[in-house]
């Protein structure tokens, strides 16, 4: 398209295109209380192998979206908070989705990641569920600093599904 004066214009039809677009993108997942985004730091180890066997039987596993859970973010200050490692740890004990007493055998990894504005992104990854929906389940926990001791501000999880999703819940 060209104006009056000859120079080119973008065409008005391709500005709401590129605002549905931005909007779309930006709606799907709410990143913005965890910095950083998806990267490595998310990966299940597990993961790409299981999609991979589960291909060959006829299924097509699915990984949940994040959803906030705002009942397991403690009210109570946790018992171990002097570094973030422990708090999560000290977190996942006080919720008991760690510890001795777990029958399941499960394989579990927790790691920790420094935030470019302060915060720290907290991951619980559980695998290995004797469930034949639930193959295992991701805790993400934004941690924040107060007065020397790390305190979990939000608590989001997602499911790996050994079958796929059917409505964002596994089948």
């Amino acid at each position: 398209m060209t104006s009056p004066n000859g120079n080119r214009t973008p065409s008005m039809p391709r500005l709401p295109a590129l605002a549905f677009a931005l909007i779309a993108l930006s709606g799907c997942s709410d990143e913005a209380a965890f910095p950083g985004g998806g990267s490595e730091f998310y990966e299940q180890p597990e993961w790409a192998n299981y999609r991979e066997q589960a291909g060959e039987h006829g299924y097509e596993p699915g990984l949940s979206n994040w959803r906030h859970i705002p009942e397991l973010t403690p009210q109570e200050p946790l018992n171990a908070c002097k570094d973030a490692q422990a708090a999560v740890e000290s977190w996942a004990h006080s919720r008991d989705l760690i510890g001795p007493d777990r029958s399941e055998r499960l394989t579990i990894d927790m790691r920790t990641r420094q935030e470019a504005d302060g915060s720290v992104t907290g991951l619980l990854q559980r695998w290995g569920f004797r469930d034949d929906a639930v193959a295992g389940v991701d805790h993400r926990l934004r941690l924040t600093e107060t007065a020397g001791c790390w305190e979990v501000e939000r608590v989001e999880a997602r499911h790996y599904c050994r079958r796929g999703l059917e409505d964002g819940l596994c089948r």
